[in-house]
């Protein structure tokens, strides 16, 4: 507009929002893994995250998808159990660095129509507090990225995109001289309650190790004093059931990722050839005569080699020559799980 003598006047127009009020609240336990959420979710539509423990505190993070054009800054933090209590940041700020509140509860709402691919992810602080820095990622279709750590810890979080497993493809160590490089597999985010999956450091047969897969929508890799590549998918590798080399790799339950999943599993792997199949069960509980089986078969379909444990009997090995492989974890419905390594390779002899 203009003004006296020809002048422009700038002219300012406020608008005030009326934010809705948070009728979504996610409980948060020490005891029990992380939860996320879809941005697109949280649009006109506030979550509230609280600690249900005394004493603790909701962490916030950007678990990133990796599209450039994910914009977090109309993502507003409230540091409250609701969209009334004091606006104190975005999340634009928090993919690497989590926010932590100064109460028990968190609100976060998105003010934008625009497509987002990302998720929120909150965990109690205190079982992040452990690592020098955490970050996590949405893996749309395929991630792949260097992560480093050099003299220090660190975890990242990786979460499939509407799925229900994840597999590590490929897997390259920078810093293969440092004897105490190690990056470590747990189940879901971390907590007291993680599982161990794997350990892998510069020395493990990185070559036969992958595809590996994880029967669940995410896992995390805490890094100690290394610099890695590593490729993952939520996609099933092409012919991963068929071995057509040597590989060494686990299988677990989903109840092994997450004790909410199913204990069932009915895992086979294929070879066009005759081979030798080792399996050592590395960890098992059994419930309501829930049992694992394990069998090895040839061309034919006849078993060469079989396995049965019933109870929960660790340790348990089991080798045999044939053309496949087959382990089945079944019974009644209960709190069962297995861990299972196994390693296929040529016949003693053969070149």
């Amino acid at each position: 507009m203009t003004g006296p003598q020809g002048r422009s006047k700038a002219l300012l127009v406020f608008q005030w929002l009326k934010m809705p009020k948070s009728t979504w609240t996610e409980t948060l336990h020490k005891n029990q893994s992380g939860t996320n959420v879809d941005c697109m979710e949280i649009q006109q539509n506030p979550i509230t995250f609280t600690a249900a423990e005394n004493g603790e505190k909701v962490a916030l993070n950007i678990a990133h998808s990796g599209y450039i054009l994910d914009k977090f800054d109309s993502y507003f933090i409230f540091d409250g159990p609701d969209t009334s209590s004091p606006v104190v940041g975005r999340m634009n700020s928090h993919v690497v660095v989590p926010f932590i509140p100064s109460n028990q509860s968190v609100t976060i709402i998105g003010l934008t129509k625009q497509v987002v691919y990302s998720n929120i992810i909150a965990n109690i602080k205190s079982n992040i507090g452990a690592y020098r820095k955490y970050q996590a990622a949405v893996v749309i279709d395929q991630y792949g990225g260097q992560l480093d750590s050099i003299n220090q810890t660190i975890a990242v979080t990786f979460i499939a995109k509407d799925a229900n497993q994840l597999y590590i493809t490929y897997l390259k160590f920078n810093e293969i001289e440092n004897e105490k490089c190690e990056m470590r597999i747990i189940s879901g985010t971390p907590s007291p309650i993680s599982n161990l999956l794997l350990i892998y450091t510069p020395s493990s047969p990185l070559n036969i190790s992958f595809p590996q897969q994880f029967p669940a929508s995410q896992f995390t890799a805490e890094l100690s004093d290394c610099s890695v590549y590593m490729v993952i998918t939520k996609n099933t590798p092409v012919n991963f059931n068929m071995v057509t080399d040597e590989r060494i790799g686990y299988v677990f339950t989903p109840s092994f990722l997450d004790s909410q999943q199913t204990p069932f599993l009915n895992f086979t792997l294929n070879s066009n050839e005759t081979r030798h199949f080792s399996t050592t069960v590395e960890s098992v509980k059994v419930y309501n005569k829930q049992i694992l089986a394990i069998n090895v078969m040839n061309s034919k379909g006849i078993s060469t080699m079989s396995a049965v444990v019933t109870g929960n009997e660790t340790g348990g090995s089991a080798e045999g020559i044939g053309n496949s492989v087959n382990i089945n974890f079944s019974g009644m419905t209960g709190q069962g799980q297995a861990k299972i390594r196994y390693h296929i390779s040529k016949i003693s002899g053969e070149k």
